[in-house]
C-alpha cells in the first residue's frame, strides 16, 4: 500500500526530502511525497490512532510554516506519522483500515521555493511510539524509535 492513490518512484523526491537528508539544522525524519493540496492520505495498514496533534505551524513555535495536522496510527509494522494534514476527523483509539481515507494534505509552505508546497510528510516509528515526532539535531543521533520510511513504502518501479 501507498499512502496517496498514485505511487511514485523514490528517484523523484528531491534529496533535501528524503529520509535521514541534512537540512540546516536537523536532519530530516520522515520523506515528503508531494501531491496537490486536499490529496486523499490513505492508512498503508491496518490500525489503531494513537494521536492526533498540531504538526507545523506558529501556533506550536514553527511560524515558518502553515498551520498543518498529523496523526500517528500503530498497526502491525509499526507506527505511521501522517503530517502536513487537515485536521483529521478521528480521535485516539479509532481503528482505522488499510487503505481507508485518514485525512487530506494541506499546503504547508508559506513561501514558494520552486518546488510544490504541500506534501505529505510520513514517519516510521517502532511499536509503542507515542510522540508527535521528534527533532534530530546534527550533533544527535537518530530519535529512539525512528525508522527509515523509504524501506517500507511500495514505490513504483524505476
Amino acid at each position: 500500500m501507498f499512502p496517496i492513490d498514485k505511487k511514485i518512484k523514490r528517484s523523484s523526491i528531491p534529496e533535501a526530502n528524503k529520509f535521514g537528508a541534512k537540512r540546516k539544522h536537523d536532519h530530516h525524519t520522515g520523506v515528503d511525497l508531494f501531491c496537490p493540496d486536499g490529496t486523499e492520505v490513505l492508512a498503508v495498514e491496518d490500525g489503531v490512532v494513537t494521536n492526533v496533534a498540531m504538526f507545523t505551524g506558529a501556533s506550536i513555535g514553527m511560524p515558518w510554516w502553515a498551520e498543518t495536522w498529523c496523526i500517528l496510527v500503530e498497526g502491525k509494522s509499526g507506527v505511521f506519522l501522517y503530517g502536513e494534514l487537515y485536521e483529521p476527523d478521528y480521535s485516539i483509539g479509532d481503528i482505522v483500515f488499510e487503505g481507508s481515507v485518514i485525512g487530506n494534505v494541506k499546503t504547508v509552505l508559506l513561501k514558494d521555493k520552486g518546488l510544490p508546497m504541500s506534501m505529505l510528510h510520513i514517519e516510521w516509528y517502532e511499536h509503542g511510539y507515542r510522540g508527535n515526532w521528534d527533532w534530530w539535531y546534527h550533533d544527535q543521533p537518530m530519535p529512539a524509535g525512528l525508522k527509515n520510511i523509504e524501506e517500507i513504502l511500495e514505490w513504483e518501479k524505476e
